[in-house]
């Protein structure tokens, strides 16, 4: 029976292993964090695609991503919940490459958008809290049998040692595990606001005066 290794914890590690499980390959996280405390438990956590080649490809991933959030959206304690999104634009857009993997994708009329902006992309998207998914994925992987190690790793040869596959799932921490010194963070700013009855996910990607979202929770 082959054997893993996935290096990290956070939502891409988690998601990784119970695959992995899920294939019949025995399978271990080490991660020098636990999952609460790694980036993903902060993230803004909403599906977007955002664009990588190559694209058929990216799109078949999202669209699977899509298809089970969704999914995942009515089941108990995932903390996934579905938001309808409007994603401005203040010229006239076309349908974006990847509208083949939203089903209900549209556009409201002109007259319902603010001011400044010409053109909208309606559709609804699944969107996580991210300590509620992380513990969500967390016990899904432990109950298909899958372990967790608090461990740092020094090199990727020391993680094939009495195991057939590795998945990097380091994040940030590729910098140091494997020199990649062109991974680096990039920090953004997010405001954290009592929930007053926003009910819609607000995207603003393409502005003059720089990005800016609103994730209800």
């Amino acid at each position: 029976m082959s054997s893993a290794v996935v290096v990290g914890c956070g939502v891409s590690g988690l998601s990784v292993g119970i695959r992995l499980l899920e294939a019949g390959i025995s399978t271990e996280i080490w991660t020098r964090e636990p999952a609460g405390a790694t980036t993903s438990s902060v993230a803004a956590a909403f599906w977007y695609p955002y664009k990588a080649l190559p694209e058929s490809l990216v799109l078949s991933w999202a669209a699977t991503t899509y298809e089970e959030l969704m999914h995942l959206a009515f089941v108990a304690d995932t903390g996934v919940a579905i938001r309808e999104t409007l994603e401005f634009f203040t010229e006239p857009a076309a349908d974006p490459w990847w509208s083949s993997a939203v089903p209900r994708f549209g556009r409201p009329q002109r007259s319902d958008l603010p001011s400044k902006y010409r053109d909208a992309y309606l559709f609804p998207s699944p969107v996580a809290e991210m300590p509620l998914y992380l513990g969500y994925l967390e016990r899904r992987f432990r109950s298909m049998g899958g372990t967790i190690a608090l461990r740092s790793l020094r090199s990727v040869p020391e993680a094939f040692d009495g195991h057939d596959i590795v998945v990097n799932c380091t994040g940030l921490g590729a910098r140091e595990l494997v020199g990649d010194t062109s991974m680096v963070p990039i920090r953004g700013q997010i405001v954290r606001v009592s929930q007053v009855g926003i009910d819609r996910m607000l995207l603003d990607l393409h502005g003059r005066e720089g990005i800016a979202h609103v994730v209800p929770r």
